[in-house]
C-alpha cells in the first residue's frame, strides 16, 4: 500500500458512506484533519490487517473491493464477505474489550483505503454527537452480520443453513438473489462440505424448490421451506 494525497474527488467520496452521512458543512471541510486521516492505493492481493491483529484504525473503503476471510477452529479459510466501496469496516472492533480483529482484510482489486487512529476517532465522535449516532448505527449492521452467521449455524441441516442463507439477503426486483460466495467457499461459509451442499442444491432444484443460475439464486417455494425449517 503506497500513501497518495487526498483529492478533492476522493473527499466527495468520504461524504457519501454511512458514517459520515449528513456531516454538516463545517465539519466537512476540517474532517480529514481532525481524524489525522492517511490515503493508500491498494493493489490486488494487498493485505490491509490480518486476523488476530489489535484494530488500532478506522478503516474505509473509498474505491475497491475487500474481500474478508476467517480461519475458523480447524484450519480452513472461510469467506465471510465481500466489501464494495463506499464502506467503513471492521468499526466494532475499534473500541470493543479485547479490540482483536476477527479475520483478516484483502485488496481483491486496486481501490483507495483511508485510515484514522482509534484516538482521533474517538475525539471526533466525542465532539460531535451525530457522528456517533452513526457511528453505533454501522456498529450495529456489523454486528447484525455476526448474528445472521449464528442464525445460520444453529440450524442443524444442510438445507436449513443454505435456506437461511438465501433467506437473509436480499433480492433483487427480478427476485433472483446474487451472492458473493462459489459453492466451495459456500459451504465452507455455511460449515458442511462441498459435495454435500452441492448434491443438497441439486436435490432442491429437482423439487422445484429453488432455480439456479450460477451465483444467483430464486426461492420459488419461500412458504413450504419456512414450514420445514420450523
Amino acid at each position: 500500500m503506497n500513501e497518495i494525497p487526498l483529492t478533492e474527488s476522493l473527499r466527495q467520496t468520504l461524504f457519501q458512506i454511512p458514517l459520515f452521512d449528513g456531516a454538516p458543512e463545517y465539519l466537512r471541510a476540517s474532517l480529514t484533519e481532525r481524524l489525522d486521516a492517511r490515503l493508500y492505493a491498494l493493489e490486488k492481493n494487498d493485505v490491509i490487517a490480518r486476523q488476530g491483529s489489535a484494530c488500532r484504525l478506522l478503516y474505509i473503503l473509498l474505491a475497491g473491493r475487500v474481500r474478508v476471510d476467517m480461519i475458523d477452529a480447524w484450519g480452513n479459510r472461510v469467506m465471510i464477505e465481500m466489501i464494495v466501496a463506499r464502506h467503513s469496516f471492521a468499526t466494532p472492533h475499534l473500541f470493543s474489550g479485547d479490540n482483536m480483529l476477527p479475520a483478516t482484510f484483502t485488496a481483491t482489486m486496486p481501490g483507495v483505503l483511508l485510515t484514522a487512529p482509534r484516538e482521533s476517532v474517538f475525539r471526533l465522535i466525542s465532539e460531535e454527537p451525530y457522528l456517533l449516532k452513526n457511528f453505533l448505527h454501522v456498529s450495529g449492521n456489523c454486528n447484525h452480520c455476526t448474528s445472521v452467521r449464528l442464525r445460520i449455524l444453529t440450524q442443524r441441516t444442510v438445507r436449513n443453513r443454505f435456506v437461511v442463507y438465501l433467506l437473509e439477503r436480499r433480492p433483487g426486483a427480478d427476485g433472483w438473489v446474487t451472492v458473493e460466495h462459489n459453492t466451495s467457499q459456500l459451504a465452507h461459509y455455511l460449515c458442511v462440505t462441498r459435495p454435500a451442499l452441492s448434491k443438497e442444491i441439486s436435490k432442491m432444484v429437482r423439487e422445484g424448490l429453488i432455480a439456479v443460475e450460477g451465483r444467483r439464486y430464486r426461492l420459488l417455494a419461500e412458504s413450504r421451506l419456512r414450514q420445514e425449517m420450523g
